[in-house]
Order: structure tokens, then C-alpha cells, then sequence
């Protein structure tokens, strides 16, 4: 469950861009860098994953990705605005 999520959110970026462009009034670069951003993510913690392995267990791990994630979502679904969440950092 935890790997389709990840290639939906991967090709759904890629096709949000337009839309996500319009509904918060940003750039196409800084739409750009949303994505940017997750592949940046993605790539830093895949390699953390066989450190973090010997550290916790595997349920932990799936648990606190999974929730992290639904936090995520939760706070990207609710927030009124782009730049509420990234102020100047990106616009």
C-alpha cells in the first residue's frame, strides 16, 4: 500500500501542475519546485530506510510514514492559501 501511494503521488504531481498553478495563484516554476521537492525527499530518506531498519522495527517505520503522510495531506487539504504554508520561501 505503502509503494502505490508513493508512484500515485509521484505521477499525480507531474499532472497536478496546471492546477496547482491556477488554485493557488503561483508560478509554473514554483509549482516546478513543489515537485522538486518530493523527489528531494523521496531520495533522501529511500537510503535512510536501511539505517532507520536496524534502529526500529519495520511496523514502527510503516506506521510513522503512514501517518506523517495523512498528517501531510491532512494539512495541505485544509490550508487556506499557498503561501500560509511556504510564506516566501518559494513565491
Amino acid at each position: 500500500m505503502g509503494a502505490f501511494i508513493t508512484v500515485i503521488n509521484q505521477t499525480i504531481m507531474s499532472v497536478a501542475t496546471p492546477e496547482l498553478i491556477k488554485a493557488f495563484d503561483i508560478t509554473a516554476m514554483t509549482a516546478q519546485w513543489l515537485t522538486t521537492g518530493y523527489m528531494l525527499v523521496n531520495g533522501v530518506f529511500i537510503p535512510m530506510t536501511a539505517y532507520l531498519m536496524q534502529r526500529f522495527t519495520t511496523c514502527k517505520l510503516f506506521l510513522s510514514a503512514i501517518f506523517a503522510y495523512l498528517a501531510g495531506s491532512t494539512i495541505s487539504g485544509i490550508v487556506p492559501s499557498f503561501s500560509s504554508v511556504f510564506g516566501t520561501l518559494l513565491t
